[in-house]
């Protein structure tokens, strides 16, 4: 079933081209803000002395929060008002945000952060939703081409801005930035339209709802959890349990439901099925990838939060080039190889980067980003505008909601994965560092057994002692993220492989 070509209001270009700008910003502000958390993580946990897993949960609580309320944030925004919900959740980003550079403690922050998941899980969806209803059929793969590739250069600029911040004033500095492009936003969407779907059995799914957010909710919290308390733990069990239940008890209530949330009648559609599935191994290469670079490199290499950020500069540039040519494509011969391509080279450069070492940064860590941001170019726009495009315009929201939730839940099974065997392989090289070690090497090393790709402080050890335990660390550093993004890498592949196979050149039902 392609998008149905339905009468709508004809908007002036100026309309249509401050909706786009609008729905860009907003979405970028909340793509920025998740990158720039990932790079303030080095320096909130100097500065407020906080644990690892704590570090893990002011970056996976948002994603939790944003994660299982997607779908419903979608809903509600074609039924109560795309543009009504567009702007209070601006308002409430712009506010939780704010509160989040306040944070006294990891509580706290934690706290600011999960609630700013609810607010863009209230934004997001709308954002494609106001492009489909303000675009004609004929000029929406492109806007929804700009939209995509804008969103995935915010992205990338998030380490680059948040890292300068941080260097140069302070991490709760970094957290401002989102607030402003919030103003920005809402001052630009005043004369955008109002649409919602207007069917007659359009209606809130009040128990649809429930289900749904406290299914995803659960699975997202085991998946968090489980690095963190252990995977045989009771809550991290417990939570999967109630999952496994919620969302099949979601899934056979949305199918008697008169106005479901999620309406099954979308994956009719050949097309947006198989690109969201595409979405989650793509977004589960990326999410792992951008967490773990930072970390590395900044606490295995010694670079600055500046420097770190900054290695994600050729790939914005690539975005911004390549995505509009993508498009182009994308409209002219369809989105199988473009969806096969660009995954399968953004998987090479992750192998390529995988083996970067001291000193190597841009002999090595940067080519192979270039090379992910050759392929990410090829790959952003066609797996969007497919995913989303294939909707109905009535089903705007939810489609959005959808493919926003499943990338969001893709960042969070990456992070739990790649969390749990980088940590463990970070442990086995430092027991294995130990072996043979002097005492006091031993001890240094040991000091840092619960901080991944962190070297050891040698203060108070000779120079042939601190040495020893520089190198023992930074080869149990190197396994470690090497072995990570390779699966990474492995994740993105797959996302090639699902295209070449499935995708239809001409959607079809």
């Amino acid at each position: 079933m392609d998008i149905a070509e339905t009468t709508q209001p004809v908007y002036s270009d100026q309309v249509k081209f401050r909706t786009l700008i609008a729905t860009i910003l907003a979405a970028g502000l909340v793509f920025l803000d998740s990158s720039i958390a990932t790079v303030a993580l080095h320096a909130i946990q100097a500065d407020l002395g906080i644990s690892t897993s704590t570090q893990q949960w002011v970056a996976s609580g948002y994603l939790l929060t944003l994660s299982a309320l997607l779908l419903v944030g979608g809903r509600l925004a074609d039924l109560f008002g795309r543009r009504r919900m567009f702007r209070i959740g601006l308002v409430l980003y712009a506010v939780l945000a704010g509160l989040a550079a306040l944070a006294p403690n990891g509580g706290f922050l934690i706290a600011a952060r999960a609630l700013q998941g609810v607010a863009g899980a209230v934004l997001v969806p709308t954002t494609l939703a106001l492009i489909n209803a303000v675009y004609p059929p004929e000029e929406r793969g492109k806007a929804i081409g700009t939209w995509a590739a804008w969103s995935g250069i915010t992205t990338i600029l998030g380490p680059v801005l948040g890292g300068f911040v941080i260097d140069n004033l302070s991490w709760r500095y970094a957290f401002v930035i989102t607030p402003v492009l919030a103003l920005v936003a809402l001052a630009l969407s005043r004369p955008v339209p109002e649409s919602r779907d207007d069917t007659a059995d359009a209606r809130l799914d009040f128990l649809g709802v429930g289900l749904v957010a406290a299914g995803v909710g659960a699975i997202v919290f085991a998946l968090v959890q489980g690095p963190v308390a252990g995977w045989g733990s009771a809550e991290v069990i417990g939570s999967a349990a109630a999952g496994a239940v919620l969302l099949p008890l979601f899934l056979r209530w949305e199918t008697r439901a008169v106005s479901p949330v999620m309406p099954f009648g979308m994956f009719s559609n050949r097309n947006l099925a198989v690109a969201n599935a595409v979405t989650f191994f793509v977004y589960a290469g990326l999410y792992g990838m951008f967490f773990y670079i930072p970390l590395y490199v900044q606490s295995a290499l010694s670079l600055s939060a500046t420097a770190a950020g900054s290695i994600f500069i050729p790939t914005t540039i690539l975005l911004f080039f390549i995505s509009p040519y993508a498009g182009r494509l994308n409209d002219r011969y369809g989105p199988r190889w473009l969806m096969c391509f660009g995954p399968l080279v953004a998987a090479g450069g992750i192998v390529v980067a995988s083996f970067t070492g001291p000193g190597q940064a841009l002999t090595v860590l940067v080519p192979g980003i270039v090379l992910f941001g050759v392929g990410l170019g090829f790959t952003v726009t066609p797996v969007t505008a497919t995913a989303i495009g294939s909707a109905e315009p009535r089903y705007a929201g939810i489609a959005s909601g959808f493919n926003n939730a499943v990338s969001r839940v893709a960042g969070l099974v990456a992070i739990a994965l790649m969390g749990t065997i980088v940590v463990a392989l970070w442990h086995s090289g430092i027991a294995s560092a130990t072996l043979g070690a002097p005492a006091s090497v031993t001890s240094a090393l040991e000091s840092v057994a619960d901080k991944a790709f962190v070297i050891p402080a040698t203060k108070g050890l000779s120079a042939v002692e601190a040495l020893d335990v520089r190198q023992r660390a930074t080869s149990a550093a190197q396994t470690s993220f090497r072995e990570g993004m390779w699966l990474a890498a492995a994740l993105v592949a797959v996302g090639g492989v699902v295209s070449a196979v499935a995708i239809a050149d001409k959607p079809r039902g």
